[in-house]
């Protein structure tokens, strides 16, 4: 675990505060959790296309032929 020093506006500071307290955190914890949160993983473009056509029976001529019926 690495420690960070930030520096924040009074009134940013105030609203963390708050939010943190509201959320039964420390601000440390709750500013963790927001970083977590926005930094999203690298999605693989058509990671969910992958393998939709196992287990099926066809071929590329049957889709080449219903394609230009």
């Amino acid at each position: 675990m690495q420690k960070t020093e930030l520096y924040l506006e009074d009134d940013l500071y105030i609203k963390l505060q708050n939010q943190a307290k509201e959320a039964k955190l420390t601000i440390s914890e709750y500013i963790a959790n927001l970083i977590k949160s926005s930094m999203k993983e690298e999605k693989i473009p058509f990671k969910d296309m992958v393998g939709i056509w196992k287990n099926k029976n066809i071929s590329i001529d049957d889709i080449r032929s219903r394609a230009w019926k």
